[in-house]
């Protein structure tokens, strides 16, 4: 099956290369309502778990906030506690590559999104 031309794989990699920055600028279940019923037919078609598909949409979009210097929950951090924001996104590195680790492995493993529900 193929979407806009695309394969089975690239298809859903553009998808996932545009929930990182989606994450930047938008709150995270207020993308997921907009993009998870337009997009979980397709994801469907090409054979991906719902659960699956939503885990990864949902790590994308996580990573997406945390991103030094433009996640959003790092500017809320820098308003709340009043810290700047080299110190913020020095912090937030660990996280960060924590996150595109777990993102990595339930991308390459699926069984790693939807060992645990089932």
């Amino acid at each position: 099956m193929a979407f806009m031309g695309l394969s089975a794989t690239a298809a859903p990699a553009s998808w996932r290369s545009s929930w990182i920055p989606k994450g930047w600028s938008s709150r995270t279940p207020v993308a997921i309502l907009m993009l998870a019923p337009r997009l979980a037919p397709m994801a469907g078609a090409f054979g991906c778990d719902k659960v699956g598909f939503g885990i990864i949409m949902r790590l994308h979009l996580e990573t997406g906030h945390l991103t030094p210097p433009v996640g959003m929950n790092l500017i809320v951090a820098m308003t709340a506690f009043k810290q700047p924001s080299g110190l913020l996104c020095r912090a937030a590195v660990p996280d960060v590559l924590l996150l595109l680790v777990g993102l990595a492995l339930v991308v390459w493993q699926s069984w790693a999104a939807t060992g645990l529900p089932h």
